[in-house]
């Protein structure tokens, strides 16, 4: 019987002491700051840093609660998975349907009916279309994203390997980090690129401040994400251990690249992400708008 796989400790979670002692340091130093020279994009305003703290936590939290929950309407696993394929499909026909039924009704209203019953009508196939339209979207959604994860699992990829196990030394490690990187930047720019994935991304980019605090804005929905699977890493002879680990080591990096404490690092700019690089990324400025995916480099 296979080892079922069980994931490492996460070094995001053990670092939430360095997340909170970091933002304390920051807004100390860019009050003192504000104080002499005037404030500035980067300093805090507590109820934007209340919002970025809450999404963190919920970031954390709400996904443990939401994947027990989305488990029975799984396609191909849970007891309702059909039944949420099926009220998807019905809520997108009867969404089609309503939505011609108003546009004949505004195009070519029909002569023998009085305008208070046209009007009636219209109004009632708008309320359909719109109620269906939801009704697809998250049903259909739901169905998606749960029948992807669990396709894509770290496990399964595993199991289904072509290449033989690359370890878990030093190399390995550096190749799950750059194969990690390589599959974000792909993701991260999909999320800019998507309006289904930029609806889950744009939380991120919410707040008008940038600070170490922006790092932990992350959405709470990303249970529905459809996105390439960094469980293919597994597939070339990564462990899933490492494939968390990578994942991790990313996310710890992009940390303290949400600041605008830090400037320029010399030759560093021309291969790593620094946080130059990202507060780009987070501009408002057209001429730069969803530029510098990466994660580390």
């Amino acid at each position: 019987m296979a080892k079922r796989f069980r994931a490492p400790r996460d070094l995001t979670v053990v670092a939430i002491p360095i997340y909170f002692g970091t933002i304390a340091v920051e807004h100390l130093w860019l009050r003192r700051r504000a104080a002499r020279q005037g404030g500035t994009a980067g300093d805090y305003e507590r109820s934007d840093t209340i919002a970025s703290l809450s999404m963190g936590v919920g970031s954390l939290v709400v996904p443990l609660v939401t994947a027990r929950l989305l488990r029975p309407f799984t396609p191909g696993r849970g007891r309702l998975g059909k039944a949420v394929i099926g009220v998807a499909a019905a809520a997108a026909a009867l969404t089609t349907v309503a939505d011609v039924v108003v546009r004949r009704l505004d195009e070519d209203p029909p002569p023998e009916a009085s305008p208070s019953a046209s009007t009636t009508g219209r109004d009632v196939a708008r309320k359909v279309a719109a109620v269906g339209g939801v009704t697809t979207v998250v049903c259909g959604g739901v169905a998606m994203a749960t029948f992807w994860s669990s396709r894509t699992a770290l496990e399964r990829f595993w199991r289904r390997r072509f290449l033989p196990s690359l370890g878990t030394g030093p190399l390995a490690l550096a190749a799950a980090v750059a194969g990690w990187d390589f599959i974000y930047y792909w993701n991260h720019r999909f999320m800019h690129q998507s309006r289904y994935m930029w609806a889950l991304h744009v939380v991120h980019h919410s707040s008008e401040h940038y600070n170490l605090s922006t790092a932990l804005r992350q959405p709470v929905a990303d249970s529905l994400n459809v996105a390439v699977p960094y469980g293919a890493l597994c597939l070339v002879g990564i462990p899933p251990d490492l494939v968390m680990r990578a994942r991790d080591l990313n996310l710890l990096y992009q940390y303290w690249i949400h600041t605008e404490t830090i400037g320029r690092l010399g030759p560093a700019e021309a291969v790593l992400n620094t946080p130059s690089h990202h507060r780009v990324h987070h501009g408002s400025n057209r001429l730069y708008l969803d530029r510098n995916h990466g994660s580390i480099l």
